[in-house]
């Protein structure tokens, strides 16, 4: 039983002016024996993925608020101990709650929120997912938005 997977797709939210050169660089692995390898083109049912998220700030300014959320691909679960940070987590995209308090299979998005990033400072932000079926697996969107700063 595998499973296809294509690069995730990175899809910028509306950004304030100030915070268009956010930079987002997104990696995902395959973990295996405790080990971080290289995604391969097909991933077998019960496998664990790894969404490794760098959010860096650019300027020569803070920024606050970022917020940065992952749309979890169909057929997978999240591992709520594989979490930087304390993100919550959304079955819909709309009401956010800690993650601890919903079952992780009705997770379908998470999202962070970084309070400031002073300039230069980069954040890395983890999720890690089992692969729970089999099928054409889409990309997982990741959006991220910032207030000023200043």
């Amino acid at each position: 039983m595998r499973l296809w997977l294509f690069s995730l797709l990175l899809l910028f939210a509306a950004l304030p002016a100030a915070a268009g050169g956010l930079r987002l660089d997104t990696k995902t692995f395959l973990v295996s024996g405790g080990e971080l390898k290289p995604l391969p083109e097909k991933v077998p049912v019960g496998s664990t993925l790894l969404y490794r998220v760098e959010v860096k700030n650019p300027f020569n300014y803070p920024v606050r608020d970022v917020v940065v959320e992952l749309k979890l691909p169909p057929l997978t679960v999240p591992v709520a101990e594989s979490f930087t940070g304390k993100p919550y987590c959304s079955r819909d995209g709309l009401d956010y709650k800690p993650c601890t308090r919903l079952s992780p299979e009705s997770v379908r998005f998470v999202r962070w929120v970084v309070r400031v990033l002073k300039p230069g400072e980069s954040a890395q932000l983890d999720c890690a997912v089992k692969v729970s079926g089999k099928g054409p697996q889409q990309s997982a969107p990741l959006s991220a938005g910032a207030s000023e700063g200043r």
